[in-house]
């Protein structure tokens, strides 16, 4: 079976090469600010700003993106194609238990429904763990035979982690930290800049 809808990804990857066009514009345009006007001139203030902001959502949705997927039965096995990073096959045989998070608690959640988080894991370790498209996937893994745990409890991603490690990565469970640094990070530096144009 090959992959129903490949573009699962795809907005991931748009979304993140345009914050990476828009941070480097931003450096370019601050450098030649820089040059021109001097350091922390007032016409460096709006491409510091634009591309810290820039800067941030990058990483930011780099780390919490990843686990979006992807993924469907072939004859190899579960062929996983994430968001961000390399392609896997997991062998059908070496899948003992799969689990369900229907309703994992991301601050990148915009529609009414949250994303479903399906864990992979043999001999009480995770192998993968991953956020795919629709709940197709799953509705082919217990036609091959593996029937899935389902967990309707609403998880932040630390509970999540507690219960079954590996099922989200360090980025998502840093994610509100990461989100408020993204709101004043940008405040800090524009309060820097105004503070030395009006006192220096």
């Amino acid at each position: 079976m090959t992959f129903g809808r490949p573009g699962a990804v795809t907005g991931v990857r748009v979304v993140l090469v345009v914050a990476l066009g828009a941070a480097a514009t931003c450096v370019v345009w601050l450098l030649v600010a820089w040059e021109v006007s001097g350091p922390w001139a007032p016409e460096t203030l709006l491409p510091g700003v634009i591309g810290a902001v820039a800067l941030l959502a990058l990483g930011v949705g780099s780390a919490l993106s990843s686990r979006f997927a992807d993924a469907a039965v072939t004859s190899e096995g579960l062929s996983i194609r994430p968001a961000v990073g390399r392609s896997r096959t997991v062998p059908m045989t070496d899948i003992d238990e799969v689990v369900v998070l229907r309703s994992l608690l991301l601050p990148t959640r915009v529609a009414s429904t949250p994303p479903q988080r399906v864990v992979l894991r043999s001999q009480g370790r995770t192998l993968a763990g991953f956020t795919p498209r629709d709940a197709e996937l799953v509705r082919q893994l217990a036609v091959g035979g593996l029937s899935p745990e389902i967990v309707a409890t609403p998880l932040t991603p630390l509970q999540a982690h507690r219960r079954y490690p590996g099922s989200v990565s360090l980025a998502e469970r840093g994610a509100v930290p990461a989100l408020w640094a993204l709101v004043l990070l940008p405040l800090a530096i524009t309060v820097v800049v105004l503070w030395d144009a009006v006192v220096g």
